[in-house]
């Protein structure tokens, strides 16, 4: 995602962003992050970190409990992601501009496809 790194982001940290900015509340629990990233613990700590320490995310303590975190967009942070989700989607836009609308459609329908074998592969395992 280059047009990320225009805006001094990485793949990882843009994801981490736009995934808080969707959540409830603008609020992320680390290990939510975690799961949907695929990463580790330790790696998403660091990015947390990277991030608290550019000014684009705060840690607050977690309101139903005091063991946990959540991390969620500082002001500067919210003024990012809004920024550089415009370019993201005129990106995904030209990509997909040689493709006519029955080509997208059944490449959605053979990507379900595929997870659902996918998914079948994995209840075998």
């Amino acid at each position: 995602m280059r047009a990320t790194s225009e805006f001094g982001l990485n793949s990882s940290s843009f994801l981490a962003l736009a995934m808080i900015l969707s959540s409830e509340d603008n609020r992320l629990n680390p290990s939510h992050l975690s799961a949907a990233l695929i990463a580790s613990r330790t790696n998403v700590t660091r990015l947390a970190d990277d991030l608290v320490g550019s000014g684009w995310v705060s840690r607050k303590p977690c309101t139903q409990d005091r063991r946990r975190v959540e991390l969620s967009l500082t002001p500067s942070g919210r003024k990012l992601i809004l920024a550089v989700l415009p370019v993201i989607w005129q990106r995904i836009e030209q990509q997909w501009s040689d493709f006519s609308p029955a080509e997208i459609t059944e490449f959605d329908r053979l990507l379900r496809k595929m997870l659902e074998g996918l998914r079948h592969f994995r209840m075998a395992s």
